[in-house]
C-alpha cells in the first residue's frame, strides 16, 4: 500500500482534535482530486483506450461526490 494511503487516517484524526481545520485542507485536497480526475479521464482518451467510457462514468461519479464535499467545505468556512 502507497505511503500516503497510510498515513491519511493519522492525519485524519489529528485535524479532527482541532476544530474548524478540516475545511481549510479539505478544500485544497479536493481541488487536487479533481485535477487528478480530470488528468485520469484525459489519459484514458488520449490513449483510445477500450474502457475509456467505462472509467469516464466511474471518474465522473467520484468528481460529483468530491464537488459536494468541496462545496460542503466552502459553505461551513463562509458561515
Amino acid at each position: 500500500m502507497p505511503a500516503q494511503l497510510c498515513s491519511f487516517p493519522h492525519c485524519d484524526a489529528r485535524l479532527r482534535l482541532a476544530t474548524g481545520v478540516g475545511p481549510a485542507i479539505g478544500i485544497p485536497i479536493a481541488v487536487l482530486a479533481l485535477t487528478f480526475d480530470v488528468i485520469g479521464i484525459r489519459r484514458f482518451w488520449v490513449n483510445d483506450h477500450r474502457w475509456r467510457w467505462g472509467m469516464t462514468v466511474i471518474y465522473a461519479a467520484v468528481m460529483v461526490l468530491v464537488s459536494a464535499l468541496l462545496v460542503g467545505d466552502i459553505v461551513h468556512l463562509a458561515s
